[in-house]
């Protein structure tokens, strides 16, 4: 048994309007978070493979500068078996 969750950092409603014409035909769960300055929208939705996908709005793109350290921003694969 294992996990995969792959989270994205961008405009969570025009990707949301995007996802049926790409497969996704399962329902969004939207939720909004209290973030540094401002409140971010999130949603999670399931692949047409059931891979869990997050979508992290966000006001800026992140840059190369953010990714220094081996820390990317615009992504994150998080794999775990049990």
């Amino acid at each position: 048994m294992g996990f995969f969750l792959l989270s994205f950092f961008l405009d969570v409603e025009a990707t949301l309007a995007r996802l049926p014409a790409l497969g996704f035909d399962q329902p969004a769960r939207r939720i909004r978070f209290p973030g540094p300055g401002a409140v971010v929208d999130m949603a999670t939705v399931r692949d047409p493979d059931g891979v869990l996908v997050e979508l992290v709005g966000t006001t800026r793109m992140p840059t190369e500068r953010d990714t220094r350290g081996g820390t990317v921003r615009c992504a994150n694969f998080a794999t775990t078996r049990a």
